[in-house]
């Protein structure tokens, strides 16, 4: 008897196995891709920098420090993301089962903090 209570968890673990076994050869290849990427940008960058101060030309700082001017966008960005996330997820829920649709609020409260962090670093840096 405990054997047939125990199949539908037997069901649930093989398909476990097979979406890793999916996923894991995809997840390796797409960590390989971006490790290059960021190999060959900043191979790149470096190369650009040595040819300007062998040529005297002033380095600007978004060169030196390109997190520093790109930290604004980024989080913007993701804050955005993580809203829309929330609100596809709080219509699905919605549409499948009326109860459920407040488990999205996590990912919108997640965007929204985001959307609020990058306004007040905008506002204390003086941008608009």
């Amino acid at each position: 008897m405990n054997a047939v209570a125990n199949m539908p968890m037997l069901g649930f673990a093989t398909g476990l196995v097979s979406l890793a076994a999916i996923l894991m050869p995809l997840l390796l290849i797409g960590t390989i891709l971006a490790l290059s990427f960021r190999f060959r940008r900043y191979r790149t960058l470096h190369e650009t920098l040595r040819i300007m101060a062998s040529k005297g030309v002033p380095i600007p700082p978004e060169l030196l420090n390109p997190r520093e001017f790109q930290s604004s966008q980024r989080v913007l960005r993701s804050g955005l993301v993580w809203l829309a996330i929330g609100i596809g997820a709080m219509a699905y829920l919605f549409m499948e089962d009326h109860n459920k649709w407040p488990l999205a609020l996590i990912p919108s409260l997640v965007g929204i903090a985001l959307l609020v962090s990058w306004a007040i670093e905008n506002r204390k840096n003086g941008r608009p």
